[in-house]
């Protein structure tokens, strides 16, 4: 769960980066104070040997042993002095805070220090017993000749060891004091950040996720209340500003689907009566059009009246197709699903629209695929499709314009999902092929506006008929699976095309 926290991501984020800083800071100090530290021991020595140096010189100068003796003696009580003795050219100790070493050779240590002096003090840290020596020399002066050689330039060495540890001590009583409060400190600031991040970052996303499940159970009167000024401020009051068109769109939704609902009903409504009116007209029409018929053969209208009995003929046949309409329509007769080619079928409904076609000088090419696979479908009912389709487009071009039909297969465009149900290793897999018929006339070509509304029952731009092809004809082609799509620009013609998927070899 704490992988899956953005509260915990942030302040344990900002806390590894808090105590990199002070990690590093009191790091720092430490380093810092303990050069200082040991820098300030080793100036207090080099002080020290400075005074012990004056005070040896004026005792050597009144010739009183007795006073060096006690002066080393004393000065070496001091917690920061660990050694002093003076020695001669030779190495042996003359004068000692440690009277059982005098007469005896100096350490090879304080030895090699006097030497290698070059200047007047020569000091050198051993590490490892923590000690600070010092090695002045004692140079034959003027006034120290009426007691000493001439000839000798230097006659011995001040040595003074000054103890590190109560430097040392000091310096990890330090270092450990930074430790404690860098520790103190990081908690304080971690304590701080995360009721900081809990008030500013943590309570204002709750709010959100709770005001997004209420969103989600459908209840869209409820607000999100950040008074925050930044970014989640703002993200609150987009989200709030997203209810509002959520709410709006939702009405829109609910009032659209209303109105659907009662153009249902009333579709249903018309398609009831026009269905008892159908079967009304559709025997009194078919007694009619055999009375014509009895009449012209007996009265021999057919040779005095032909126009008018043709014309009455027309118009009942006329009627008989409008009464099918409305009877396909209110009663769609469900598919009977065969094998079939369906180029066979395109050239069929071409054959019986060709006549009409050439009557207004209207061309009719042909472009069929010939490796168009069989597929399952009503004959038929598609055939009553391309008719209604080629019968709009015949009507809609002028003499002298064109009407193509295409046929071709094409990869199918809407992607198969991995893992769902009936995919894998089924012959009822989502199509990954689709065959396209295509209908093309030079015709006049149909506005946007009338475009959105050519599916729509009892609609039509012409004098005659139901308006109820395209509707029907988009039924049947939905129950085959497929669907009609349709482009078009006035004074360009239009483009008719019916996809109808490939659910498998057959």
């Amino acid at each position: 769960m704490i992988r899956n926290s953005l509260t915990a991501k942030i302040i344990i984020s900002v806390g590894i980066v808090i105590s990199v800083v002070i990690g590093v800071c009191a790091y720092i100090i430490v380093i810092v104070q303990t050069n200082e530290l040991m820098d300030r021991a080793k100036r207090n020595g080099i002080y020290i040997n400075h005074l012990v140096n004056q005070y040896v010189s004026q005792f050597m100068l009144t010739g009183n042993r007795k006073e060096i003796k006690e002066f080393f003696i004393n000065i070496n009580k001091s917690e920061e002095v660990r050694k002093i003795f003076l020695f001669d050219e030779n190495g042996r100790i003359v004068f000692s805070s440690n009277q059982n070493d005098i007469g005896m050779d100096a350490d090879d240590f304080h030895r090699g220090l006097f030497e290698n002096i070059e200047g007047r003090v020569k000091y050198k840290v051993q590490e490892k017993s923590g000690i600070f020596s010092i090695v002045t020399p004692i140079s034959n002066k003027p006034e120290c000749q009426q007691c000493h050689d001439t000839a000798r330039a230097t006659l011995g060495a001040l040595a003074l060891d000054i103890s590190l540890v109560p430097a040392e001590k000091e310096i990890v009583k330090n270092r450990n004091l930074i430790i404690l409060f860098a520790l103190v400190g990081l908690v304080l600031v971690s304590a701080v950040l995360s009721v900081l991040v809990v008030i500013m970052v943590k309570r204002p996303i709750n709010k959100l996720i709770g005001t997004m499940t209420e969103v989600e159970q459908g209840n869209f009167d409820v607000k999100v209340d950040i008074k925050n000024k930044d970014e989640l401020g703002q993200l609150g009051n987009s989200f709030n500003s997203m209810i509002a068109r959520l709410e709006r769109t939702n009405m829109e939704l609910l009032r659209h689907h209303e109105m659907q609902l009662q153009q249902a009903e009333k579709m249903a409504t018309i398609g009831e009566l026009a269905s008892g009116i159908a079967h009304e007209i559709k025997n009194p029409l078919a007694g009619i059009g055999a009375a014509i018929q009895v009449l012209a053969d007996e009265f021999d209208l057919r040779n005095t009246h032909s126009e008018v009995v043709d014309e009455i003929m027309l118009q009942l046949d006329r009627l008989n197709k409008n009464t099918r309409d409305l009877l396909s329509f209110a009663r769609p007769a469900e598919p009977r699903f065969l094998s079939g080619d369906l180029n066979e079928v395109v050239s069929k409904a071409v054959f019986f629209v060709r006549k009409q076609a050439e009557k207004q000088k209207i061309g009719i090419k042909e472009e069929l695929e010939k490796q168009i696979p069989k597929i399952f479908l009503d004959p038929e009912q598609m055939q009553q499709v391309f008719l209604n389709i080629m019968l709009n487009a015949v009507q809609a071009t002028p003499e002298g314009g064109n009407l193509t039909i295409s046929t071709q297969k094409k990869p199918e465009i809407v992607p198969v999902i991995i893992g769902a149900p009936g995919v894998r290793g089924s012959k009822d897999n989502v199509s990954r092929e689709r065959i396209e018929i295509s209908f093309s006339d030079t015709g006049k070509g149909i506005t946007e506006e009338h475009l959105k509304k050519i599916f729509n029952p009892f609609f039509s731009t012409k004098h005659r008929g139901t308006g109820l092809g395209l509707a029907i004809s988009r039924n049947i082609v939905e129950k085959h699976g497929g669907h009609i799509e349709v482009k078009s620009k006035p004074g360009r013609g239009t483009n008719v095309t019916v996809v109808l998927p490939v659910k498998g070899s057959i």
